[in-house]
């Protein structure tokens, strides 16, 4: 019982003998901390090191297409015009209009051709004329327009011209004799 009484002595003599903790460690910390806040702050990274240490972040959209762009094959054979105009816009973003006197058969195979060439192909063929304003396109019908043709002289002449393809180059060639007529050779009349 001895050795009980004197290791309980022991012990209740530790606990009375309180040690200072020791704050070298919470100092350190201490001293470092306000070393940090006091000094300048470090500048950041510049942009180059920083895009060479992350992977390019752009994502390049698909091309938009422009208008008109899409291509497609066309196969008719006698369709009405004003069929014939009002289907190769379906589908498109275009309106299109057809005016009343718009008559006649078109035949044709396009293949692999946008809008506006499907038309610039009919109205060389065919001789159906046609405007675009904005997102309508107005197709003109079969009529005698006044045209001016511009000599390389001073002159100038107004005719009526039928829109008629072989009509045109038959006029053309009428006018251009009739100008080589009127004026001198030297003069480079072209129609």
């Amino acid at each position: 019982m001895k050795k009980i009484l004197l290791i309980l002595l022991i012990f209740s003599l530790a606990a009375c003998n309180v040690m200072q903790p020791r704050r070298d460690t919470y100092d350190l910390i201490n001293a470092e901390m306000s070393k940090a806040s006091e000094g300048a702050a470090k500048p950041a990274q510049s942009d180059a090191v920083a895009a060479s240490l992350l992977p390019p972040l752009t994502i390049e959209m698909p091309k938009a297409r422009k208008a008109g762009d899409e291509r497609f094959n066309l196969t008719f054979s006698n369709a009405p015009a004003q069929q014939f105009f009002m289907s190769i816009a379906s589908g498109t973003r275009y309106n299109m209009m057809v005016h009343p006197n718009v008559t006649g058969t078109i035949s044709a195979t396009l293949k692999d051709v946008t809008l506006f060439e499907a038309l610039d192909a009919v109205r060389e063929l065919y001789g159906y004329e046609y405007k675009v304003e904005g997102s309508r396109i107005y197709i003109k019908p079969l009529t005698l327009q006044t045209r001016i043709f511009r000599f390389s002289s001073s002159n100038s002449l107004s005719v009526m011209m039928p829109s008629d393809f072989n009509a045109a180059n038959s006029f053309s060639s009428r006018i251009r004799s009739l100008a080589s007529s009127r004026f001198d050779e030297g003069a480079g009349v072209s129609c």
